[in-house]
Protein backbone atom coordinates (compact mmCIF):
# COMPACT_ATOMS: atom_id res chain seq x y z
CA UNK A 1 0.00 0.00 0.00
CA UNK A 2 1.38 3.42 -0.96
CA UNK A 3 0.44 6.69 0.70
CA UNK A 4 -0.68 9.34 -1.77
CA UNK A 5 -1.32 12.79 -0.25
CA UNK A 6 -4.47 14.50 -1.44
CA UNK A 7 -4.01 17.89 0.19
CA UNK A 8 -1.25 20.14 1.55
CA UNK A 9 -1.70 23.12 3.86
CA UNK A 10 0.79 25.69 5.11
CA UNK A 11 0.26 27.49 8.40
CA UNK A 12 1.96 30.54 9.85
CA UNK A 13 3.77 29.92 13.10
CA UNK A 14 7.05 29.23 14.80
CA UNK A 15 8.48 26.24 16.51
CA UNK A 16 9.68 26.61 20.07
CA UNK A 17 12.27 24.65 22.00
CA UNK A 18 11.03 22.44 24.81
CA UNK A 19 10.89 23.96 28.26
CA UNK A 20 13.68 23.50 30.76
CA UNK A 21 13.66 20.39 32.93
CA UNK A 22 11.84 20.44 36.22
CA UNK A 23 13.61 18.73 39.14
CA UNK A 24 10.98 15.98 39.33
CA UNK A 25 11.36 15.29 35.60
CA UNK A 26 15.15 15.12 35.90
CA UNK A 27 14.94 12.69 38.82
CA UNK A 28 12.48 10.57 36.84
CA UNK A 29 14.79 10.48 33.82
CA UNK A 30 17.77 9.57 36.00
CA UNK A 31 15.76 6.74 37.54
CA UNK A 32 14.56 5.51 34.13
CA UNK A 33 18.12 5.44 32.77
CA UNK A 34 19.53 3.77 35.90
CA UNK A 35 21.68 6.74 36.93
CA UNK A 36 22.37 6.90 40.64
CA UNK A 37 20.27 5.71 43.53
CA UNK A 38 17.73 7.50 45.67
CA UNK A 39 20.65 8.37 47.96
CA UNK A 40 23.01 9.66 45.22
CA UNK A 41 20.78 11.38 42.65
CA UNK A 42 20.82 14.67 44.56
CA UNK A 43 24.64 14.49 44.69
CA UNK A 44 24.82 14.06 40.89
CA UNK A 45 22.60 17.09 40.39
CA UNK A 46 24.53 19.16 42.93
CA UNK A 47 27.81 18.37 41.17
CA UNK A 48 26.42 19.65 37.84
CA UNK A 49 25.36 22.93 39.44
CA UNK A 50 28.64 23.27 41.38
CA UNK A 51 30.56 22.85 38.13
CA UNK A 52 28.22 25.48 36.66
CA UNK A 53 26.99 23.33 33.80
CA UNK A 54 23.44 24.25 34.84
CA UNK A 55 21.66 26.61 37.20
CA UNK A 56 18.77 25.63 39.42
CA UNK A 57 16.10 28.31 39.48
CA UNK A 58 13.39 27.19 41.90
CA UNK A 59 12.57 23.68 40.69
CA UNK A 60 13.75 24.30 37.11
CA UNK A 61 17.20 23.63 35.67
CA UNK A 62 18.63 25.90 32.99
CA UNK A 63 21.87 25.16 31.13
CA UNK A 64 24.63 27.74 31.45
CA UNK A 65 26.82 28.98 28.62
CA UNK A 66 29.55 26.66 29.97
CA UNK A 67 27.19 23.66 29.92
CA UNK A 68 26.06 24.40 26.39
CA UNK A 69 29.66 24.98 25.24
CA UNK A 70 30.68 21.61 26.69
CA UNK A 71 27.92 19.83 24.78
CA UNK A 72 28.77 21.69 21.57
CA UNK A 73 32.46 20.80 21.99
CA UNK A 74 31.58 17.11 22.35
CA UNK A 75 29.41 17.30 19.23
CA UNK A 76 32.14 19.16 17.30
CA UNK A 77 34.69 16.47 18.25
CA UNK A 78 32.33 13.70 17.13
CA UNK A 79 31.76 12.56 20.73
CA UNK A 80 27.99 13.17 20.77
CA UNK A 81 27.33 10.39 23.27
CA UNK A 82 29.54 11.95 25.97
CA UNK A 83 26.72 14.14 27.25
CA UNK A 84 23.85 11.70 26.84
CA UNK A 85 22.46 9.65 29.74
CA UNK A 86 23.15 6.29 28.11
CA UNK A 87 26.89 6.65 28.73
CA UNK A 88 26.53 7.28 32.47
CA UNK A 89 23.94 4.52 32.71
CA UNK A 90 26.22 2.02 30.97
CA UNK A 91 29.16 3.01 33.17
CA UNK A 92 27.17 2.50 36.37
CA UNK A 93 25.91 -0.89 35.17
CA UNK A 94 29.44 -2.00 34.22
CA UNK A 95 31.15 -0.95 37.44
CA UNK A 96 29.30 -3.22 39.82
CA UNK A 97 26.05 -4.30 38.24
CA UNK A 98 22.67 -3.05 39.32
CA UNK A 99 22.69 -1.15 42.60
CA UNK A 100 20.17 -3.36 44.50
CA UNK A 101 22.39 -6.36 43.79
CA UNK A 102 25.50 -4.45 44.86
CA UNK A 103 23.84 -3.32 48.09
CA UNK A 104 22.91 -6.88 49.06
CA UNK A 105 26.40 -8.24 48.38
CA UNK A 106 28.70 -5.29 48.94
CA UNK A 107 31.86 -7.20 49.87
CA UNK A 108 31.60 -9.74 47.08
CA UNK A 109 30.71 -7.12 44.44
CA UNK A 110 33.68 -4.90 45.35
CA UNK A 111 36.03 -7.86 45.03
CA UNK A 112 34.56 -8.88 41.68
CA UNK A 113 34.86 -5.31 40.39
CA UNK A 114 38.51 -5.20 41.33
CA UNK A 115 39.16 -8.54 39.65
CA UNK A 116 37.35 -7.57 36.44
CA UNK A 117 39.71 -4.73 35.59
Amino acid sequence: MTFVPTEMMLSDGRTAPPGHLQEADLLGLMDRHGIGTDATMAQHIKKQTERRYALKEGTTFRPTALGEALVMAYVHMGMDNMWKPMLRSAMEKQVCGWVPHAVRHVGRRVVSCRLSR
